[in-house]
């Protein structure tokens, strides 16, 4: 069996589930480069800059697809165990993002990571 043929037999919200995780992939490039411009140089560099400026229009899309998916599966949570966690999975990646959009440093306190930015 193909991979294009495994995919197309998954359960239609598994496989909306995973097009919502892929539209996370761009802003936690975003993120990872944000990390080094801002060790390196103490600012975001462009490229970053470009990555989390397309999670504004990703993140929340990602968040409304997950969280009505996981509505929908509530009912029937043991069938539907792994899209509930996949779910739970994007919902952790956008917590994360969101976090390190509004305070990096609190951020890089939690997680241990020294920015050069955050002086204690």
């Amino acid at each position: 069996m193909t991979f294009l043929n495994r995919l197309r037999a998954l359960d239609k919200r598994l496989r909306v589930m995973l097009i919502a995780t892929g539209m996370l992939i761009v802003p936690q490039l975003g993120q990872f480069l944000a990390i080094r411009d801002l060790n390196t140089t103490g600012h975001e560099g462009t490229i970053a800059f470009f990555f989390l400026v397309v999670g504004v229009f990703t993140i929340p899309t990602s968040l409304i697809v997950s969280s009505s998916i996981i509505y929908v599966a509530r009912k029937h949570i043991r069938e539907q165990e792994r899209v509930v966690l996949l779910g739970a999975l994007n919902l952790l990646i956008i917590l994360n993002l969101v976090w390190f959009f509004v305070h990096q440093c609190s951020w890089s306190q939690v997680f241990g990571i020294a920015l050069r930015t955050c002086h204690q």
